[in-house]
C-alpha cells in the first residue's frame, strides 16, 4: 500500500474517531442534563408544586429571576393566607366553646329598649293568661253552729274561668337604664270554661265580720264598748252570697260604719270601697309602682326590680333580709341565672315578700321545645322551726303552722293568710278538720317552665289559696264560740276562702314560631359552627403536617456521569 493511500486511510480513521468521540461527548452531555433535570424535579420544593398547580411553573416564567420573584410573592401570600385562616377558625372555635358571646348576642334582643319588639311585647303581652277561681262552699254551717255536727263540711265550687288582658301603663324611662310602670288588668268571664251556676248561692265565711272581731279585740277595754254595740247587729260567722258577689264585690253594713273605717283599713287616710270582694282589687290599674332594670347596660340585670312604690326595700319587717325586694315580677329572669340553673326569685306584691324558685328538672313544652322546670321549695311556707329563714316574717313568736303565710303586714293588719290550695305542703292539722279538703300534688302544686336561653316562662301554673284567721279570743262569743269549743273534737283557727290558678293561656302562632326558631334553628347553627370549627382545625393541622413532611423529605443523591473515551488502536 502506498504512503499516500496510508495517509488517506489514517485521516479517515482520525475523522471517524473524532466523530465518534464527539458523539460520545454529546450523549454524555445529554445524559448529564437529563440526570440533573431529574434530580431538580425530585428536589423541587412544595412551592414549585403549588406553582405548577396554579399554572405558574418555571417553564412559563421568562427568566429565572421572574420565577424566583413569583415564588417569593406566592410564598408570603400563602403563609399569610394560612395564618389568617387558622387564626379566624381558632378564634371562632374559642368564641363558640369558651365564651358566652353567641348567647349574649341572642339575649341582647331581650333588652327593654325603646322601639324594640321585646319592649312592645313586654308593654302589652300577646299572651292572655287564664284565671281560674275555686270557692269553698260551707254546706253544714247551721248544723255546726248549733252543735249538731262536729266537723265543717266543704264543697269546692268551680272553676270560674276568666280571660286576663294585661298591659303596663304609666311608663317612665330613667337615665340609669331603668323603667317604671304600673300594671293594668282586666278580667272577663269565659262561661264555656266555667263550671259554676252564678245564680246559685254559696255559703262562705263572713270576712268582714271576722276582721271586725279581730280589730275590736286589739282595743283596750274602754275602746271596745262602742264598736261592739254598733257592730253586734251586723256580725255573723257566715254569709250567703252568689259567686260573683263574693269575688268582685258586695255591699255590707259594716262598710257603712264610718267610725269603723280605721279598724278595717288600719289607716284613716285610706278610703274604704263601697263594696267588698275577695279579688275586687285585681281588676283595673294597680296602685303599686314598679321600677325595673331594662338590661341595656347589663343583660344580667334584665327584669330585676330596682324599687317598689319608690322604695328600694320594704318596711314591713324588722329584719333586713325579709325586707329585700330581690327578684323580678315573674315575666322575665336574668338569663345567666337560668342558664346556670341557679335559684330564682319573684317579688309577689300580694305576699309582700320575695318568692323563691328552685330548679327541678328538664321538660319539653309545646312541640318539643326544651324548658327548665322551676318549683317553690317545699319549706317556703314552713314554720321557723323547720325553715329558719322564715323567722323574720313572724315577729313575737306568734307564727302560723307550717303551710300558711301571714299577710297581715301587707294588708293593714287584717287576719289574712296565704297557702297553697287545700293546704298543700302544709301541716296536716290545717286540713284534717275539714270534710272536703284534701291536698293533691298534681292539682295543687306551683311550677314554671322557663326557656333555657331566653329566660322567660313558656308555660306553668301559679296556685295560691286565701284563708282567714279566726281570733283566739272572740269579742262576739254568741257567733264565734263554737269554733274554739273545747268540748268539740275539732277546733278551727283558719278557714279557707278561695283558691286561684293562673295559667299561661294560648300563645299566638307567631310567638310560638319565634320561640321555635330561637331554640332549634339557633341550636343547629350553633352546633354546626362549634363542631365545624373543630373539624376544620383538625383537618388543617393534619394537612399542614403532611405538607411539612413532604416538603422536608430528603432528596435522592445526584447521579454521577462518567465520560468513557473509546480509543481505537490500529495496528
Amino acid at each position: 500500500m502506498s504512503s499516500h493511500s496510508f495517509s488517506d486511510l489514517n485521516k479517515q480513521l482520525e475523522t471517524i474517531k473524532a466523530q465518534k468521540l464527539e458523539k460520545c461527548e454529546k450523549q454524555a452531555e445529554i445524559q448529564t442534563v437529563n440526570v440533573v433535570n431529574t434530580v431538580r424535579i425530585k428536589r423541587t420544593k412544595c412551592l414549585d408544586k403549588i406553582l405548577q398547580f396554579i399554572q405558574l411553573d418555571e417553564h412559563e416564567c421568562k427568566s429565572k429571576q421572574e420565577r424566583t420573584r413569583k415564588q417569593q410573592c406566592l410564598h408570603y401570600f400563602i403563609i399569610w393566607l394560612i395564618f389568617v385562616f387558622l387564626v379566624a377558625v381558632t378564634s371562632a372555635c374559642f368564641i363558640m366553646w369558651f365564651t358566652n358571646y353567641y348567647e349574649t348576642t341572642l339575649q341582647s334582643n331581650l333588652v327593654l329598649a325603646n322601639n324594640t319588639k321585646a319592649k312592645q311585647w313586654w308593654e302589652k303581652t300577646p299572651i292572655y293568661p287564664l284565671l281560674k277561681v275555686y270557692i269553698f262552699n260551707y254546706t253544714n254551717t247551721e248544723e255546726f253552729l248549733s252543735g249538731q255536727d262536729d266537723i265543717l263540711r266543704i264543697q269546692e265550687i268551680g272553676p270560674l274561668t276568666y280571660n286576663e288582658t294585661g298591659e303596663r301603663v304609666e311608663l317612665e324611662h330613667h337615665d340609669d337604664n331603668t323603667i317604671s310602670y304600673r300594671e293594668r288588668k282586666h278580667y272577663e268571664l269565659i262561661p264555656e270554661l266555667s263550671n259554676v251556676d252564678l245564680s246559685k248561692p254559696v255559703i262562705v265565711p263572713n270576712v268582714l265580720s271576722i276582721i271586725a272581731d279581730t280589730k275590736v279585740g286589739q282595743l283596750n277595754v274602754f275602746e271596745k264598748i262602742m264598736p261592739k254595740l254598733v257592730l253586734r247587729p251586723s256580725i255573723s260567722p257566715f254569709k250567703t252570697l252568689n259567686a260573683t258577689e263574693f269575688l268582685w264585690g258586695y255591699d255590707d253594713p259594716i262598710l257603712h260604719l264610718q267610725k269603723l273605717q280605721s279598724f278595717i283599713s288600719g289607716d284613716t287616710s285610706i278610703k274604704v270601697d263601697k263594696l267588698f270582694g275577695i279579688i275586687r282589687t285585681k281588676n283595673g290599674t294597680s296602685l303599686d309602682k314598679y321600677r325595673i332594670n331594662t338590661g341595656e347596660n347589663d343583660i344580667s340585670k334584665l327584669g330585676v326590680i330596682v324599687s317598689f312604690n319608690d322604695n328600694e326595700r320594704l318596711e314591713h319587717y324588722k329584719v333586713d333580709s325579709c325586707n329585700e325586694i330581690n327578684g323580678t315580677d315573674g315575666s322575665q329572669f336574668p338569663p345567666h341565672l337560668v342558664a346556670d340553673k341557679s335559684d330564682l326569685h319573684i317579688f309577689i306584691n300580694t305576699l309582700c315578700r320575695k318568692f323563691p324558685l328552685v330548679f327541678e328538672k328538664e321538660v319539653t313544652v309545646f312541640n318539643g321545645i326544651p324548658a327548665l322546670r322551676y318549683k317553690n321549695p317545699e319549706n317556703v311556707f314552713s314554720h321557723p322551726d323547720e325553715n329558719p329563714d322564715n323567722r323574720c316574717y313572724c315577729e313575737g313568736g306568734d307564727c302560723p303552722p307550717s303551710g300558711v303565710f301571714d299577710l297581715s303586714k301587707c294588708i293593714f293588719d287584717m287576719p289574712i293568710l296565704a297557702s297553697f290550695p287545700h293546704f298543700y305542703q302544709g301541716n296536716e292539722s290545717l286540713w284534717k278538720n275539714f270534710d272536703g279538703i284534701r291536698p293533691e300534688k298534681e292539682k295543687h302544686e306551683t311550677y314554671a317552665d322557663i326557656h333555657g336561653k331566653l329566660a322567660f316562662p313558656l308555660s306553668g301554673v301559679s296556685r295560691f289559696q286565701i284563708n282567714i284567721k279566726l281570733p283566739k279570743k272572740t269579742e262576739f262569743p254568741n257567733d264565734f264560740a263554737q269554733f274554739h269549743n273545747p268540748r268539740r273534737n275539732h277546733t278551727y283557727d283558719i278557714l279557707p276562702l278561695v283558691w286561684m290558678e293562673i295559667t299561661g293561656g294560648d300563645i299566638p302562632i307567631e310567638f310560638q314560631e319565634i320561640i321555635y326558631h330561637s331554640t332549634f334553628t339557633v341550636n343547629v347553627f350553633e352546633s354546626n359552627v362549634r363542631y365545624g370549627t373543630v373539624i376544620i382545625i383538625i383537618v388543617s393541622f393534619l394537612l399542614f403536617l403532611t405538607l411539612f413532611f413532604v416538603c422536608k423529605r430528603r432528596p435522592e443523591p445526584e447521579m454521577e456521569v462518567t465520560y468513557i473515551h473509546e480509543t481505537v488502536h490500529i495496528s
